[in-house]
């Protein structure tokens, strides 16, 4: 199910980045540079694919983490680098975890610019493109970070939840039911 999600994100955010670049058909900073060569893509500068696809699935991933360890749980929440009376969770796997993908979405952004295949205007877009769909396919597949459920996706709480109710204790058994 998580790969599934994580290639739902990536499709997502290039479909959408490929339509605006047809639509919009700006120049590149580099552009009639790259025209004179013959070169393709000369006039699809807006948005950024890179900034686009990596903001989507490095912010992806950080969600997904975030959930998995449980940082922005009530039982883990972590506050000014200690951790709370129940043994929460160290503001060095937030930083790991959080911090570390979203340092490398924003170097990949920042090298379109150094290698003047974008304008500021181009990342800064791509960037928000891909950040508001990491949020919004990750907020469909999965609950809010504060919850208790964090950890598992809204299929595999409603497996778990009918196990339950069928007086069966784990995911595997449940899977085994089902089977003919």
């Amino acid at each position: 199910m998580l790969v599934l999600t994580f290639l739902e994100t990536a499709a997502v955010s290039q479909l959408i980045t490929a339509s605006i670049k047809v639509y919009v058909g700006r120049i590149r900073p580099s552009g009639l540079a790259m025209n004179a060569l013959g070169k393709a893509e000369w006039n699809m500068s807006y948005v950024s694919g890179h900034s686009s696809l990596s903001f989507a699935l490095l912010t992806f991933t950080a969600l997904v983490a975030a959930g998995k360890t449980g940082i922005y749980s009530p039982r883990n929440f972590v506050l000014n680098g200690k951790t709370n009376k129940r043994g929460g969770t160290p503001f060095v796997l937030f930083l790991f975890f959080v911090g570390i993908p979203m340092l490398a979405a924003i170097f990949i952004s920042c090298s379109r610019l150094v290698d003047y295949k974008h304008d500021f205007s181009d990342v800064n877009a791509g960037s928000a493109l891909g950040f508001v769909t990491a949020f919004s396919i990750y907020f469909i597949h999965y609950p809010g970070l504060g919850d208790q459920q964090s950890h598992l996706s809204h299929f595999a709480s409603s497996i778990q939840q009918s196990g339950v109710q069928h007086g069966i204790e784990s995911t595997s058994e449940v899977e085994l039911s089902h089977m003919p």
